[in-house]
């Protein structure tokens, strides 16, 4: 696996190169953002604002209608805490072509709590008219700024930066609101994206040597979020993994039950997840044999499997210790009304 660097900087002068229109702004993280050799062959396409977001959202937002691209650049967690309000009258109900580009996204970031954008997806998803890009590896970032650019709309990114890994060919850049299909299966379907799909990857090899198929797909649009292949991929397999959720059970179980600041609204934006199943089937060295469980476990005949019992009609969502069933989202005990 080849490690690139600064590959943003790279594309940004590509860009710059290409459309004249376009500028760059920092909040005062001009070399942390990689944009530092913008600011030296473009001085007068290239705008500090300082530590004022909100100001720089506003002076975006002007630069748009007289016809420039602009460019924002900052940490992620400055361009929808501090400046949503901005983002969303001034950018966005106008539906003007301003790209966000939000680096160090989610736990990335060496900053602490206080630079953590945890929750950028679940509150930006309700924003109109914005995309939103989540960049996995190098070729992603090579494509994302054509990919923002045409989108001609506003559009938040979440962007890696300096040393990044290249997990995908080159020749295949990413697509707009397409998922990668990493991997095909039928036990497990796994959704991922940034990050987490280089681990998610070296897991799904793992579980290939254990006689266990992994239907993974690499999600970089998440908003919109109306790709058929993720709703194709939720009907195959009993088991489905997103994000850092693990849940058991059916996909419309999965996708419209699902509550996390990360995900939130994310999956029941998903159509016709109308899957219904009668009982999860075991995989081959994750799931308990039933025969194997302790005797008179009276949770026997649940665990890990469908809840037969089950007044809601619904498979329960489980946590297993000690191959047999502990906590069910739908039943604090058997027959019993319950809840997390």
């Amino acid at each position: 696996m080849k490690i690139e660097v600064n590959t943003h900087s790279k594309n940004m002068l590509r860009m710059a190169r290409e459309h004249p229109e376009i500028v760059v702004m920092s909040a005062d993280l001009g070399t942390s953002c990689e944009i530092k050799e913008f600011h030296e062959q473009y001085p007068e396409r290239y705008f500090s604002l300082g530590i004022a977001e909100q100001n720089m959202c506003s002076w975006a937002a002007g630069l748009a209608r007289e016809g420039f691209r602009p460019f924002i650049h900052t940490f992620a967690v400055f361009l929808y805490r501090r400046i949503l309000d901005q983002l969303e009258m001034s950018v966005a109900y106008p539906n003007l072509p301003v790209v966000f580009m939000g680096f160090v996204p989610g736990i990335t970031t060496p900053g602490g709590v206080t630079h953590q954008s945890t929750n950028d997806v679940g509150v930006l998803r309700t924003v109109p008219n914005l995309a939103i890009f989540d960049i996995g590896d190098a070729t992603e970032i090579d494509g994302v700024l054509d990919m923002a650019y045409n989108y001609n709309g506003p559009v938040y990114i979440r962007m890696l930066r300096k040393e990044v890994p290249r997990l995908f060919p080159s020749s295949e850049p990413m697509q707009f609101n397409r998922a990668r299909v990493l991997s095909e299966g039928s036990d497990i379907t796994l959704l991922s994206s940034s990050i987490c799909t280089e681990e998610a990857m070296r897991a799904t090899a793992v579980l290939k040597e254990k006689g266990v198929s992994v239907q993974h797909l690499h999600v970089s649009t998440l908003k919109p979020f109306t790709d058929p292949q993720v709703a194709e991929a939720c009907q195959k397999a009993a088991i489905m993994y997103a994000g850092e959720i693990v849940e058991y059970g059916t996909a419309e179980h999965i996708f419209h039950h699902t509550s996390h600041p990360y995900t939130e609204g994310l999956f029941g934006s998903i159509p016709n997840l109308n899957r219904k199943v009668d009982r999860l089937t075991p995989i081959p060295g994750l799931a308990p044999d039933p025969a194997a469980l302790p005797k008179g476990c009276k949770f026997a005949p649940r665990c890990k499997y469908a809840c037969e019992a089950c007044s809601a009609g619904e498979i329960p969502v489980v946590e297993v210790e000690s191959g047999h069933l502990v906590k069910c989202i739908r039943h604090a005990s058997p027959g019993k009304e319950g809840g997390r």
